[in-house]
This record gives structure tokens, C-alpha cells and sequence, in this order.
């Protein structure tokens, strides 16, 4: 009997900390993280630094967002099944079906998917000003948004753990640098 499956390997290979990331960049990516999974309960992102105007990322810009990654991806032929088809059937029957949604976001590393991704590209240009909001004082909101008319109200999304989060700093900090 193999019992490598029922136990596992006692001695896992640790990488040694990384000497380049800064308290300010774990931070940085501690609050993309947490903020992209915000945006994926359905909830709103923002928060306002003193004398300064309020910025963040609404739950309604977040879906465009995925609606034109997705249209893209239709537009250009990356999507090579009948997936969108497939996605509004079985939703009308009351399931979802995972394998078309995979199919329409397409391949990602990042620990909450394509999704994820997505969500921290539009919180990006403002993860510095949030970070420094909370460096002063002043917190961040999450408010959640009031679903249009016939549409349930967003389902909860299952939080990955922190480990997952720091395997995948760890490989972003190992990709190659460009010599600009």
C-alpha cells in the first residue's frame, strides 16, 4: 500500500523569505487581496483620505469590467466551446456550471482565479492612496450593493487561505524582471 497518500510528506521544501519585498509591498498586496475579494462577495470598495475626494471601485464597475473581459475573449475567438450557451442554460435551470465559467474567464494563477485578477487591476492605481488612508487613519469601506431588479442578490465567495496567497507573491517575486 502506498501510504503516500494517506499521509503526507513530512518535509516540505520552504523557500527562504524574499529579500526584495518590503513591509510596504506585503501590505500593498495584503490590501489588493483582500479588497479583489470584497469585490467578489458583490461588495463595493472605497474609502476617502482627509481633504481628498472619495475613491474606490463600486461592485457595478467590477462586473463591467468582467462583462468586457469576457466579451473580449468571446470577440476573439479564445473561447472555443459553446460556453456562454451552456452558462445561461444551466443557470436557468437553477445550477451553475463551472466547467463553461472556466471556459469563459480562461486559465489564471492568481489564488481567487480570473476573477481576482481582474478585480486587482481595477484596484491598482488606487492601493497606494488606500494604504496611506489607512496609514493616516482613515478606513476603508466595503458596502454592499442593492441587486437590479430580477437579479438574486451576490452569494458569498469561499475565502482561500493566506498560504495560498503568499505561494502566489512568491511566484509573481521570481518571474523574470524586464530591464526598462
Amino acid at each position: 500500500m502506498n501510504t503516500t497518500h494517506i499521509f503526507p510528506l513530512k518535509h516540505v521544501r520552504h523557500h527562504p523569505p524574499l529579500v526584495s519585498e518590503s513591509p510596504q509591498d506585503a501590505a500593498r498586496a495584503d490590501w489588493l487581496y483582500n479588497a479583489a475579494e470584497e469585490l467578489l462577495r458583490g461588495n463595493s470598495v472605497s474609502f476617502q483620505r482627509r481633504m481628498h475626494t472619495q475613491q474606490g471601485v463600486t461592485a457595478e464597475e467590477f462586473v463591467l469590467a468582467v462583462d468586457e473581459y469576457v466579451n473580449n475573449r468571446l470577440a476573439d475567438d479564445e473561447v472555443h466551446t459553446s460556453a456562454l450557451g451552456w452558462l445561461i442554460i444551466t443557470l436557468e435551470r437553477g445550477h451553475a456550471d463551472k466547467t463553461a465559467t472556466a471556459e469563459l474567464l480562461g486559465n489564471c494563477d492568481h489564488p481567487l482565479g480570473k476573477l481576482g485578477e481582474i478585480a486587482e487591476a481595477l484596484l491598482e492605481p488606487i492601493a497606494d492612496d488606500a494604504l496611506l488612508g489607512d496609514l493616516l487613519g482613515c478606513r476603508a469601506k466595503a458596502t454592499t450593493p442593492i441587486a437590479p431588479s430580477g437579479l438574486s442578490p451576490p452569494r458569498r465567495v469561499v475565502r482561500q487561505s493566506k498560504p495560498r496567497l503568499m505561494q502566489y507573491r512568491q511566484q509573481r517575486s521570481r518571474l523574470p524582471i524586464s530591464a526598462s
